[in-house]
């Protein structure tokens, strides 16, 4: 192994160590999706799950990663290249033994759902990374925060709805005594912007809607902090790749007389490719639903996966409730694949790997009828209106949006969100 692998291979360990997950020799393809979202949250730049499989040594590949690809990953560490990166290092891991690096083997990856993603846009599968990667979606409340009334902090959208959208930060910590001042988006401390006390604008943009709680943080004290709700100006479709900006579609592309509908050969016109990875289709309705809370609602949506081909065999799809404060995951696959899906569900992660999921395969290529129901302390989880899934509920958020993600390529035919009671109804058969 060259001075180059071994830097390549500290970095990695630094990335694992950061991320706090277990070795990457169990990692799926959900997990680097996973990856790949919190790559862009932190530095903007999109490394396809691809290209960090090829990093990982999951799938073979003789060339040297690029610089604009080691560079990402070293800002992802906190430094500004990967120059300053390998300046940090010295000679420790150059003089580093065999013995001493983690082996990566060639091995075959189930594909998996992510995030998200929340996420972002790909497919969640273990419960742990369904929480991560949909927290990287938009922001969990924080603790108890201090509010020095010297300290202002608030924010403006360019546009007032939908996406891209530039947010501009205005803040006044020019009172601090230290010059350790940050701006950071949502609840995860890494993603965090320096500046400076003696300016007073940031601007950040968003290239996907979700809820977001955005905080000014003093020496790593949050003094200032608010809700952030970027809208998708109703049904909105998109497909994740290299680079920050999405694959944006126009109601054209996915309105199909009475459904929401991208399929492969729409995506294959956009020039978006289904090798090596398969492309994750996400459609978003983020907004104000009105007085609809976690402790009262049905939800009722008619799904189905439209691609079926090659390493899509298990047609994983995912439709993700975001709320001010969490999030509900309920996951789908064939009958075949529940081993590699993941529930959230009252704020509780259930793997498939090690609890029964079995209720949510069903046959895709049909049309699927998920409802979700809490009321009376109780959620509940339909899956062609069979039970599939029930726990106790304690928990009260307004729900804000939906996102309906399918691997390769998928359809939604009628959506319905409503009070137990019907008070507040929103309902739509396109």
């Amino acid at each position: 192994m060259d001075a180059d692998d071994r830097l390549l291979q500290e970095c990695k360990s630094q990335i694992e160590k950061k991320i706090g997950w277990e070795n990457s020799e169990s990692w799926t393809n959900h997990d680097f999706q996973t990856l790949s979202d919190k790559i862009q949250e932190e530095t903007g730049v999109n490394l396809s799950i691809a290209t960090l499989k090829r990093i990982w040594g999951k799938v073979r590949y003789d060339s040297k990663p690029t610089i604009t690809t080691l560079n990402t990953l070293a800002k992802f560490l906190g430094l500004e290249s990967w120059r300053e990166f390998k300046q940090q290092q010295g000679s420790t891991v150059t003089h580093a033994s065999r013995e001493e690096t983690v082996k990566d083997p060639i091995v075959p990856v189930a594909p998996r759902p992510m995030r998200g993603k929340l996420i972002r846009s790909g497919l969640i599968g273990t419960a742990l990374c369904s929480a991560i990667v949909l927290f990287v979606l938009y922001g969990f409340k924080g603790g108890d925060s201090a509010e020095p009334k010297s300290y202002k902090f608030s924010s403006k959208k360019v546009v007032s709805e939908g996406v891209p959208n530039s947010v501009i930060f205005d803040y006044d910590a020019s009172q601090a005594e230290s010059d350790s001042i940050y701006i950071q988006q949502s609840w995860d401390a890494r993603l965090r912007t320096l500046v400076s006390k003696d300016k007073h604008q940031h601007t950040s943009i968003y290239y996907t809607p979700g809820f977001f709680q955005a905080k000014l943080v003093v020496d790593n004290e949050i003094v200032r902090e608010h809700n952030l709700m970027i809208t998708s100006k109703g049904w909105m479709a998109l497909v994740k790749q290299e680079g920050p900006v999405p694959v944006y579609f126009k109601d054209d592309d996915f309105r199909k007389g009475e459904m929401l509908s991208l399929s492969a050969e729409t995506l294959r016109a956009k020039n978006i490719p289904f090798q090596p990875e398969l492309p994750v289709v996400s459609f978003y309705n983020v907004k104000d639903f009105g007085d609809i809370h976690t402790d009262n609602f049905i939800f009722e949506a008619r799904v189905r996966n439209d691609y079926q081909e090659g390493s899509g065999a298990c047609q994983f799809s995912q439709i993700l409730l975001l709320t001010e404060g969490n999030v509900i995951v309920i996951p789908l696959s064939v009958k075949g694949c529940v081993s590699d899906i993941g529930l959230y569900f009252n704020a509780k992660g259930v793997d498939g790997k090690t609890a029964d999921l079995s209720a949510f395969g069903c046959d895709l290529s049909q049309w699927v009828t998920v409802k979700t129901e809490v009321k009376n302390q109780k959620g509940q989880i339909y899956i062609n209106g069979n039970l599939a899934y029930e726990s106790p509920w304690n928990s009260s958020e307004k729900i804000v949006g939906m996102i309906f993600r399918f691997q390769g390529a998928g359809s939604i035919d009628h959506v319905r969100l409503a009070t137990a009671d019907d008070e507040h109804v929103f309902e739509d058969s396109f």
